[in-house]
C-alpha cells in the first residue's frame, strides 16, 4: 500500500521539477534577471547594498552599472568581518559556509 503512495509523490514531485526546468530553457534570461533582484532587494540593507544603492535597483543594467567588477583580494577584509561572526556586511544572514 505504501509503494503507490511513495509512486505518486515522487511522480508528481518530478513533474513539478521538469516543468520548472523547461520554464527555466524557455526563458533563462528572464528567470536570472527575477532572481538577481530577488538577491537584490534581500541584500539591500547590507553594507554592500546601502555602498551601491541595491534598494533603487530596478534591472541588471542598474546592477552592472553600479557594481564594479573585482576579484577575492578587494573583498577580502570583508570576508574575513563575516567569518568573525559579524552580520550584514556582504548577506542580511549570518553567513554559515566560505570557500
Amino acid at each position: 500500500m505504501a509503494i503507490p503512495l511513495i509512486n505518486s509523490v515522487v511522480s508528481w514531485f518530478l513533474k513539478k521539477r521538469i516543468h520548472d526546468m523547461e520554464l527555466f530553457m524557455k526563458h533563462p534570461q528572464e528567470l536570472q534577471n527575477n532572481l538577481l533582484m530577488d538577491m537584490i532587494r534581500f541584500a539591500r540593507h547590507t553594507e554592500v547594498g546601502k555602498k551601491y544603492g541595491f534598494a533603487d535597483m530596478k534591472s541588471y543594467r542598474d546592477f552592472a552599472d553600479r557594481v564594479p567588477l573585482g576579484n577575492y583580494n578587494d573583498v577580502q577584509d570583508d570576508i574575513e568581518r563575516c567569518k568573525n561572526g559579524e552580520n550584514n556586511i556582504l548577506w542580511p544572514t549570518p553567513i554559515k559556509w566560505f570557500a
